[in-house]
Parts: C-alpha cells; structure tokens; sequence
C-alpha cells in the first residue's frame, strides 16, 4: 500500500448497522475506526479502478470498430451446438 503524505478528511452518512461493523473489525484488528475506513477504501477503490480499466477495454474496442455483431456470435455458437448434438 502507498501511503500518501497528505491526508484529506471526508465524511459520510452511515446506519448504525455499518457502525457496528466498522467497529467490530476495528476492535478486532486494535486499531481506529479511521484506520479500517481508510484500508476498506483502499481496497474498495482498487477493485473499482480494476473493473473500469476492464470495462474501458471493450469500449476502446467498440469505438475502433474491434467488435464482432451480435447476430454472428449468435449463429456460432448455434453452429456449435448443433455439431455437438450431431456428433
């Protein structure tokens, strides 16, 4: 994990539930309810940034027309499991 030199304080509204939560993991782990919030969000925003650069691929993709129709997919995988039931 990076740690950054400068810190930013954010706020959020939370049930009591996710409180209780938050909690719970912070007195498992001995350390601040701030220090949980921190290292969930850092994996949180990883796993996020992950699925949007997936996600950017294929709209890269669509846009350069690096896409094959839906209707020929379509018709291969019928192709194929018509082999199949044939074989």
């Amino acid at each position: 994990m990076v740690y950054m030199t400068k810190h930013a304080v954010i706020s959020a509204r939370i049930d009591a539930d996710l409180l209780a939560k938050l909690d719970r993991i912070a007195a498992f782990n001995e350390r601040s309810r701030a220090w949980v919030i921190s290292r969930l969000l850092e994996s949180a925003a990883t796993k996020e940034l992950e699925f949007v650069d997936f996600i950017q691929v294929g709209l890269d993709d669509i846009a350069a027309a690096r896409v094959v129709p839906h209707e020929q997919v379509v018709a291969e995988i019928e192709a194929r499991i018509a082999g199949r039931k044939a074989a």
